[in-house]
């Protein structure tokens, strides 16, 4: 657990979010003749089912203004869990820049969890609530998706899909004449394919990038065996005691002799006065203190370590322009290109 307290709200801004579809549902009143009569916006608020209901059976007679008690609707975040199916890896990160020109917000990838909505419609009778459910069902199918603002420090906006689930009506028309009020209930549930973002951290702004291609790289041990491909090579580095000079591109071996050697190949570079050879072509393989011979030459001398020949044949070299740049700046980059051959 992270030790850094963080705030992204998250949750709040799905619920936001997800409230958001239902506060402009408009409910019309028409007289006998075809008329409008009314006209209201179906009040939405924040809140379990029971306490509506608690609340509606405190005016039984519905002699209130219709806004005040019927039609209404509420809704609840009833539970969410994790989505698996939706993960992202883990170690990648977001990126956003930040005041300092020498620091950058960078962020986790999210967490993904579906969160379980309720949305409960109250009206007094069915033609009401037909007219609600008319203006949000044809937009489910079963889903509708929406862009939220997730996380507005990092600007990390996300296209989250709401789901209908499924919906049920509850008619509660018990009770004495006269005495109890019906009313036409339906139940909504939705699922909200959402995340929950971690902290927030300060990391550094890479103000040159350097990419360097190379060759002849080699890692002991993984020389050829006997089926000398001709694509492995070893760099030695030498006893100096040894005697003669190696020819490039004469063979070398280790064993009695050339024909009955363990290791043999060729010799493509060869220095005496910093001790070095790298042979190539190799069968076999070569060991330490144990004298390469050259064939031709008849140079001698004992290898006392593996030496790296590793050598750059490019190197890119990226850095902003402006070099000034910061990262909340617009900036180009400036590529070099530089080629080392017959390094």
């Amino acid at each position: 657990m992270t030790t850094i307290s963080y705030y992204n709200k998250c949750i709040r801004n799905t619920t936001v979010a997800f409230a958001s579809l239902f506060n402009n549902i408009m409910l019309k009143r028409e007289n006998t003749d075809g008329t409008e009569n009314q006209r209201i916006i179906v009040p939405l608020e924040f809140g379990d089912k029971e306490k509506y209901l608690k609340r509606i059976q405190g005016d039984p007679d519905l002699d209130k203004k219709i806004q005040i008690t019927l039609p209404r609707m509420s809704y609840e975040l009833v539970g969410f869990s994790y989505d698996k199916a939706r993960k992202l890896n883990t170690n990648n990160k977001n990126f956003a820049s930040s005041p300092s020109a020498d620091k950058i917000f960078q962020q986790y990838n999210p967490v993904p969890y579906d969160f379980e909505f309720s949305l409960t419609i109250y009206t007094r009778n069915i033609e009401d609530s037909n007219q609600i459910l008319e203006q949000i069902l044809p937009y489910f199918t079963p889903d509708y998706t929406i862009r939220v603002n997730l996380v507005p420090s990092m600007n990390i906006v996300r296209n989250i899909p709401i789901v209908l689930d499924s919906a049920m009506p509850t008619i509660d028309s018990d009770g004495l004449f006269n005495t109890e009020t019906r009313t036409v209930i339906w139940t909504l549930n939705f699922s909200v394919k959402g995340y929950i973002f971690g902290a927030v951290k300060d990391g550094p702004v890479i103000k040159q990038s350097n990419t360097n291609i190379i060759s002849n790289v080699f890692i002991p041990g993984e020389e050829s065996g006997a089926c000398c491909s001709g694509n492995i090579s070893n760099s030695f580095l030498l006893d100096p005691s040894g005697d003669g000079d190696y020819r490039i591109n004469e063979y070398v071996y280790q064993g009695i002799n050339y024909d009955n050697s363990y290791a043999s190949g060729k010799v493509i570079d060869w220095s005496k006065s910093a001790n070095t050879i790298i042979v190539s072509d190799i069968c076999g393989k070569f060991k330490l203190n144990q004298p390469i011979v050259g064939e031709d030459s008849m140079a001698i001398y004992v290898p006392t370590s593996y030496s790296q020949n590793t050598q750059i044949d490019l190197k890119v070299v990226v850095t902003p322009n402006p070099n000034t740049a910061s990262a909340n700046a617009y900036y180009t980059t400036n590529t070099k290109i530089l080629e080392y051959p017959n390094t």
